[in-house]
C-alpha cells in the first residue's frame, strides 16, 4: 500500500508540474488590448496634377506603433466621383508606418481613406487634398 501511495504522489506531482509549466510567460498570456487602434494620414495638403506623392498612414495602439496591421488600404477619389476612386495597398515600412506612391493625374480635391485592420480593430479615416 505504501508504493501504491507513494507512486500515485509522484504522479500527481507529475502531472501538476505538466499542467503549470505551459511554458508561456506572463506576457505572453495577456489579453489583447482593448484600446481602440488609431490612425493618422500623411501626405502634402496641396501638390501639383501629374506629381507622385508618398501617401503615409501611421497607425498605433495606446502610443504605440502597430507592426503587425492585417490590411491597410488607401482609398483615393476625386470629389463627386468616389465610384470610380482606386484602392492601392499600402506597404509597412517601420514604426507603424504604412505608405504607398501614387500619382494625381488631375487638378480638383481629393480625398483619401485609409482602411486599415490591425488587431482585431478597424479604423478609416480620411483627409482631403488639394491638387493643383
Amino acid at each position: 500500500m505504501k508504493k501504491w501511495a507513494a507512486g500515485s504522489t509522484a504522479f500527481m506531482l507529475l502531472l501538476l508540474s505538466a499542467c503549470g509549466g505551459s511554458g508561456e510567460s506572463e506576457a505572453e498570456s495577456e489579453p489583447p488590448s482593448t484600446e481602440p487602434i488609431e490612425v493618422a494620414i500623411h501626405t502634402d495638403e496641396t501638390v501639383e496634377a501629374g506629381e507622385t506623392v508618398q501617401v503615409e498612414a501611421q497607425v498605433e495602439q495606446e502610443g504605440e506603433a502597430v507592426e503587425d496591421a492585417n490590411e491597410v488600404l488607401f482609398e483615393i477619389w476625386r470629389e463627386g466621383e468616389q465610384e470610380t476612386g482606386e484602392q492601392i495597398e499600402g506597404e509597412h515600412k517601420s514604426s507603424g508606418e504604412y505608405t504607398q506612391e501614387y500619382t494625381f493625374e488631375e487638378s480638383g480635391t481629393y480625398f483619401i481613406t485609409a482602411h486599415v485592420t490591425a488587431r482585431n480593430m478597424h479604423s478609416m479615416p480620411t483627409e482631403e487634398l488639394e491638387v493643383e
